[in-house]
């Protein structure tokens, strides 16, 4: 069962900065346009496929950029509109596992892309309400079943999250240029270097000091997009069931 992995590499002695992602489930990340943001999620999607054989994901982008456009008919992957139907899918995945939360589960990982941007196009409070509520849950009763929420968002604002929300991230990241407000609303009590460039890491573990960091380098593209094109293949209904029957 994948337990950590090396996402980041600090500043200046270049040691890896390993996840422990039973310690710390979920990420909040915050990161403005041409920041290297999309860089270091194919990084990561790439390193968590090579790392790990049980371990899925499905991917929610309502924008529906560049960024998964050659994934696009990929059945883990919803873009635009069809983001509220992802979610769907991925709240079952987690009521599902709760139903038995003693079983040992492969990892499932949620990368929720331009998450503010869907909050923000959801037009009835109701269905905001809703909304938020089911991303709370996740934040709160998710830890236990192996089940990952990756946020990223241009701003953070506290208005996107349910109550408390951005508290239940125990690992924060700001990538590339911090302004003043984002700063106070990921690291509000911690001395930060704002002045960050593209691929320059601002990152805290829940209770820990901001450390400086920077992303790693793919040596390969076309090896890690066919590392992602593999992990976005895997069968998520099956790989929970033949866990949960086990």
């Amino acid at each position: 069962m994948l337990v950590k992995l090396s996402i980041l590499r600090q500043e200046g002695s270049n040691e890896p900065i390993p996840w422990d992602m039973i310690r710390y489930p979920h990420m909040l990340i915050s990161a403005p346009t041409n920041s290297g943001k999309s860089y270091f999620i194919r990084y990561f999607l790439s390193i968590l496929c090579l790392h790990s054989s049980d371990a899925s994901c499905l991917v929610l982008d309502y924008k529906q950029g560049n960024d998964y456009c050659q994934w696009q008919d990929n059945e883990n992957v919803f873009l635009g509109d069809n983001v509220y139907d992802g979610f769907q899918r991925a709240y079952s995945i987690f009521e599902t596992r709760r139903l038995d939360p003693k079983k040992e589960y492969p990892p499932f990982f949620l990368i929720f892309e331009e998450y503010q941007s869907t909050i923000e196009s959801i037009s009835k409070k109701a269905d905001k309400d809703e909304f938020l509520r089911l991303v709370g849950n996740l934040l709160r009763l998710s830890r236990g079943v192996n089940y990952h929420l990756i946020c990223i968002c241009q701003r953070v604002d506290a208005s996107v999250f349910p109550p408390g929300g951005r508290e239940n991230f125990a690992a924060k990241i700001s990538i590339g240029r911090l302004s003043p407000q984002a700063k106070q609303m990921l690291f509000p009590d911690d001395e930060v270097n704002c002045n960050k460039g593209q691929g320059e890491v601002n990152f805290q573990f829940d209770g820990q000091p901001v450390i400086e960091a920077k992303t790693y380098t793919i040596r390969d593209m076309e090896k890690a997009k066919h590392l992602i094109t593999n992990l976005l293949n895997r069968d998520l209904r099956q790989s929970d069931e033949t866990v949960a029957k086990g």
